[in-house]
């Protein structure tokens, strides 16, 4: 099982979030031979184990319904704990649910609700970001830098993320995620995962 090392940040405004939008394609197209991957938008539905909390041993499972191109896509993924205090460094397992139209999707996300309800999980929270990718090269390994907006809780945010193949590689992974930071000038670190952001914005303006 690959591990996925990422970092997130987020910006104080609309206006920084474009700023560094334009700077870091910029930079990554010229010197990095980036590619953009288009806008996408994710929907992503968070489960809890019937069993364990997941809140507690530090894991996610979710299915994630994504619109590519007009096209409708659907992914189950499951992260293992994070490993290390730095970055969100975990195990990741996503298997693509293959579809044939947007009917099929939307029925086959639902069965795989209803699934996973019978089995005991349960939805715990929704997650809906507006995505624009880019795929780069840094020292010869394959990166990611995704801009995500999240309009529910107006939110703006960065995510540095590279696969390591084995555990061996974890640590020349970690290095290399903290140079693209560093050189992208990415400082405000968030911790909180997406469903946590979302969960004590949306707790938030019920006490209030």
């Amino acid at each position: 099982m690959p591990f996925e090392v990422e970092q997130k940040f987020q910006f104080e405004s609309e206006k920084e979030f474009l700023d560094f939008t334009r700077s870091s394609l910029t930079l990554l197209q010229e010197r990095f031979n980036g590619k953009e991957l288009g806008v996408v938008e994710e929907t992503d539905v968070y489960y809890n184990h019937p069993s364990r909390d997941f809140v507690q041993t530090d894991e996610a499972l979710r299915i994630r319904y994504r619109i590519v191109e007009g096209k409708s896509q659907l992914r189950i993924t499951y992260k293992g704990p994070k490993l290390d205090a730095i970055t969100k460094t975990r195990k990741e397992l996503e298997l693509p649910l293959v579809v044939d139209s947007d009917q099929d999707c939307s029925e086959l996300k639902l069965k795989w609700d209803s699934l996973l309800q019978a089995l005991g999980f349960v939805p715990v929270g929704s997650v809906y970001k507006i995505r624009r990718k880019i795929q780069f090269v840094w020292d010869g390994v394959p990166a990611e830098l995704s801009l995500d907006r999240l309009p529910a809780i107006n939110g703006y945010f960065a995510e540095v993320e590279l696969i390591a193949q084995t555990e061996s590689d974890l640590d020349s992974s970690r290095a290399k995620l903290l140079q693209i930071a560093d050189s992208l000038k990415l400082v405000k670190v968030v911790k909180k995962s997406y469903l946590n952001l979302t969960l004590d914005f949306n707790n938030t303006a019920l006490e209030s």
